[in-house]
Order: C-alpha cells, then structure tokens, then sequence
C-alpha cells in the first residue's frame, strides 16, 4: 500500500523573509521534516531558478530517506506531494513553480492574499518597477485554496473575489490585513491538516 508523504514549502511575499511569522507557525505545527522556506530573489527569473533548486534538493532528500526507512521496514512505496503555500507576491512564485513541479508530483496550492499580477504593486515599490514589469500575471486563475481578507491594505481583492465567490475554493475574513498572521491563521493550518 502506498502512502502519502507531505512537504510544505512556504513562499514568502515581498519585503519578508522565509523565516517570516506564518512560516514560523507552520514550522511549529508540522515540523522540520515537513516545512521548508527559501530566500527568494526580487527578480522573477533568478528567484525561479534558485527556488525551484533548493524545493528538488529538499524533495531527493525525502525521497532518500523514504527509500531508507521502506528498506528498513519493508513496507509499501511512498509518494510524494506537495502543498505549496504563498503569500502575497510568493503567490506568483508559488504558481510559477507550480507549473513546472506538477508535472512530477501531486500539487496542492495555498494561497494568502496573493498577488497575482505585481504590475499592481509598482506604484507602490516605484524603486523595484524595472524589476515589476518582468512579471506576467498569472491568467486563468490556477486551482487552490485562497484565503483573502476583504479589506486588504495592500491588495483589492474585490475582482478575485467575485470571479470565486460562492466557491469552496474561497475563504473571505473581514476583520484580517493583508499579513494575515493573526488568529485567522489557523484556518490556514487546519486547511493543510486535512492532507495528513
């Protein structure tokens, strides 16, 4: 019987870090085994590359130690997947590198707040726009569970919302900003417990 094996690789958004507070309440939830973050570049290209290297090298070390631990045990095959988790500008990130790690392994996407087309923040970062303008928003939307709060300082999320409304890929808070690291945080880990 084949078993499931989860890793969460958590996208950071713009001006945060991978060691940001939602990373870190992932990390004590699920574990070092289980959550991963990268330092990812500003520019689009550069920060696929070197993301995509570091998630590879994390899956090939899980594999190995499954493939250990089945000999030990001799138990059923297990598989990999993937629960990608973005926020903000890390959704982009996130739904670039979805594309290509799919191919390969189960995907689930998370998404906070996302960002999907940066051309909206350029007036916001006027000191980034060169690097801005080399992203291409993410048309249609891609498959995953938003978690959007309505009265984003940061984003309007009032077309992201109509285009899912009444979906059960939505979930709408009133009273979270655009951080989204306080209570309503849980929702995001009680959504990817349903995957262990």
């Amino acid at each position: 019987m084949q078993t499931m094996q989860n890793i969460i690789i958590f996208f950071h958004g713009y001006a945060s870090s991978p060691k940001a507070e939602k990373f870190q309440k992932l990390f004590d939830r699920f574990g070092p085994e289980q959550v991963f973050a990268f330092a990812a570049d500003l520019n689009p290209q550069i920060a696929q590359t070197e993301v995509l290297a570091n998630i590879q090298k994390v899956i090939a070390a899980k594999q190995a130690s499954i493939e250990q631990s089945n000999d030990e045990l001799t138990s059923g095959a297990s598989a990999i997947r993937l629960i990608l988790v973005g926020s903000s500008m890390g959704c982009w990130l996130a739904c670039r590198l979805l594309e290509k790690l799919q191919v390969d392994y189960p995907c689930e996407l998370v998404l906070i707040n996302p960002c999907l087309d940066p051309a909206v923040v350029r007036s916001v970062h006027p000191e980034h726009a060169d690097l801005l303008v080399q992203y291409q928003a993410i048309k249609p939307l891609p498959k995953a569970h938003y978690f959007i709060s309505r009265y984003d300082e940061v984003i309007d999320h009032t077309e992201l919302i109509g285009a899912l409304l009444g979906s059960e890929e939505i979930s709408i808070f009133e009273n979270s900003d655009h951080r989204f690291n306080g209570p309503e945080f849980s929702s995001v880990i009680q959504y990817i417990e349903r995957f262990f």
